[in-house]
């Protein structure tokens, strides 16, 4: 178990992060093959089969986003506060609760495809590729929620590495598979979704046998799990699915809005995702690192470490996306280069808007993600709803009003007005302080007397 709250806190984040960004990166450059495979080969269609049900697929995340959330904050505190029995009966509840979950949301998926596919407009000319991508896709949910959960929980015991070599493992297989189900195969955007669902699985796998060995090696016993034991994470799950919610269903209710571009806009704003994941990338894994190191402080009761992390990771985050956001949008045309059929064409022309419209207010989400982290460790994710609501609002109205008006161009106001109203929010959070719970203003008063009691000496 790897303590980050111990010597340099900037070295610490950085160590526990980078093998994270290596498998990331290598992870995005390997998604990002299975796309240039789905655009250069399925083409337009295959893109759009992908997108037209996106912002569904983004609720689904956000619920497995909750969950993994909601677990990793009250695993990571329970890490720092060194209980093995308590760390043991964590793990048990979120493995019951996380394959519930899981197998409830892909039967009632599966079940409301017709009418799902009715409110989102899907386009009659993607309707049956749309469909089969689907399907598989919804089926696979049970493992992508074990299996984000059980990384998170190597996260929390600060152990970034085997996450790492399974994630490497994992992308390397995805674009083997992705090969032999689009091209051999024929199987088109149902294949990637087959792709995805196989090596979920292994994913899920190597990953229970590690966390097995880590629980192994702690003291104390589980024992039964009694009802009480659930309480402290359904109470995290609560506010912070909530605020996923709102988000995800707002940018749900602009799908249809969005479907009645047509195929070259949904299948533009599809690649785009993929270009906002390279700067999502980095700061994903720092944030993710913020969480863990502030979940272990306030186990400690150390709360000036975590608000030291905090603006570490703000200067990490910086460091690494301002870079590649200056890239992207000096040289847009690298983009339709390599994702699509036809670089020159309207697709591509749509995805450089999206380029410089969108790609620059995307430091807005990297500083999001860091703000919803902290908060997250110091056990107060009900605060996030603020900011979710903020950003679900801003963009649902831009979006439904614009789009009528303007096109494409009513999205890409409503993407970056969005992200922005949600970063003020937050940030206006922190400063207001009315975010401290008892137990930290608890250890704060604790760490000034006995640095009081030190100068004294």
């Amino acid at each position: 178990m790897k303590d980050l709250t111990r010597g340099n806190i900037s070295r610490n984040l950085w160590r526990f992060a980078i093998p994270s960004l290596i498998s990331g990166l290598f992870s995005y450059a390997l998604s990002t093959i299975d796309r240039v495979m789905m655009g250069k080969i399925v083409g337009d269609i295959g893109l759009a089969a992908v997108g037209a049900t996106g912002s569904y697929f983004e609720i689904l995340w956000g619920l497995k986003g909750a969950l993994g959330f909601a677990f990793g904050s009250w695993f990571t505190y329970l890490v720092g506060s060194g209980d093995g029995g308590a760390i043991k009966r964590a793990y048990k509840v979120n493995m019951r609760v996380s394959i519930l979950i899981g197998l409830v949301i892909a039967a009632g998926s599966i079940l409301l495809w017709r009418p799902m596919f009715a409110f989102l407009n899907v386009p009659a000319d993607v309707f049956e590729e749309a469909k089969r991508y689907y399907i598989v896709y919804a089926a696979t949910f049970p493992l992508f929620i074990v299996s984000g959960n059980l990384g998170g929980a190597m996260h929390a015991f600060g152990n970034s590495v085997f996450p790492m070599c399974v994630g490497f493992v994992g992308a390397l297989s995805n674009v083997v598979l992705n090969y032999i189900m689009i091209v051999p195969l024929k199987m088109g955007a149902m294949g990637a979704a087959v792709a995805t669902l196989l090596v979920s699985a292994g994913g899920c796998l190597a990953n229970a046998i590690k966390l097995r060995g880590e629980l192994a090696g702690l003291k104390g016993e589980c024992g039964h799990v009694p009802l009480s034991e659930y309480r402290p994470i359904l109470k995290l799950l609560g506010p912070t699915a909530l605020q996923q919610m709102v988000m995800h269903l707002l940018a749900f209710a602009i799908q249809p809005s969005i479907n009645t571009l047509g195929k070259t806009a949904i299948a533009a704003l599809a690649v785009g995702g993929s270009v906002f994941g390279l700067i999502a990338l980095a700061y994903q894994k720092l944030s993710s690192g913020l969480a863990v190191l502030v979940g272990q402080s306030m186990g400690q009761k150390k709360p000036s470490i975590a608000r030291r992390g905090l603006w570490i990771t703000a200067r990490q985050i910086l460091l690494l996306t301002v870079p590649v956001i200056l890239v992207l949008v000096a040289c847009p045309r690298i983009a339709p280069l390599v994702f699509l059929e036809d670089p020159y064409g309207e697709t591509a022309s749509i995805l450089i808007s999206y380029i410089y419209c969108c790609i620059p207010f995307s430091i807005s989400v990297a500083l999001n993600s860091m703000l919803h982290n902290f908060f997250r460790g110091v056990l107060r994710p009900g605060v996030n709803i603020a900011g979710g609501i903020a950003m679900g609002v801003t963009r649902a109205v831009l979006s439904i009003t614009l789009i009528p008006v303007i096109g494409v161009y009513g999205a890409f106001i409503g993407y970056s007005a969005g992200w922005t109203a949600d970063l003020l929010v937050m940030l206006g959070i922190y400063l207001s302080k009315k975010w401290k719970t008892k137990d930290y203003k608890k250890a704060e008063r604790a760490e000034r007397e006995a640095q009081l009691q030190d100068v004294t000496e």
